[in-house]
């Protein structure tokens, strides 16, 4: 499998206050890269998730995501606010750290759910969120997100 963070999908310093801004914000990078067919086709299934559930995982972490015939290539687009993002969540705190998942519908249902399950798995870990929180660079959260999203090998 290919990497699915890449630096030019990285924002360090989001500017969007609210949940609707931070998708919007990070979706660009998604277009920018070429990642879209439609980014409003796109924005569309992202909102339509949110409205069934909200998406902040807890720990100032929230993971909105898309399973959508807009997307050519899978790819997770990550984005840090310093300020924290009101994403209404359960706990009531500020979001800091956002994933968005962007899959092809026609992968969505194995491809997605791994992401999600491996990403979570990192998450639960107050080091791992140090790490990313404390990341200077691009290269250096691609490099965190990409060694816990890749597939593991079978250990024996």
């Amino acid at each position: 499998m290919t990497q699915l963070v890449r630096t030019e999908l990285i924002e360090l310093n989001l500017k969007a206050r609210e949940r609707k801004e931070a998708i919007i914000e990070l979706t660009q990078r998604l277009e920018q890269g070429g990642y879209l067919f439609s980014k409003d086709g796109f924005l569309q299934d992202v909102f339509q998730r949110e409205e069934i559930g909200n998406t902040a995982v807890g720990f100032n972490v929230a993971i909105p995501h898309g399973k959508s015939a807009e997307v050519k290539e899978t790819a997770i687009v990550y984005g840090r606010s310093e300020l924290g993002i009101d994403w209404e969540s359960f706990d009531g705190e500020p979001v800091h750290s956002v994933f968005l998942l962007a899959v092809p519908e026609e992968k969505a249902s194995n491809e997605h759910l791994r992401i999600l399950a491996l990403l979570s798995r990192a998450l639960i870990n107050d080091e791992f969120r140090e790490q990313l929180l404390a990341a200077k660079t691009g290269e250096e959260i691609a490099a965190l997100l990409n060694e816990v999203t890749q597939p593991k090998v079978l250990e024996s």
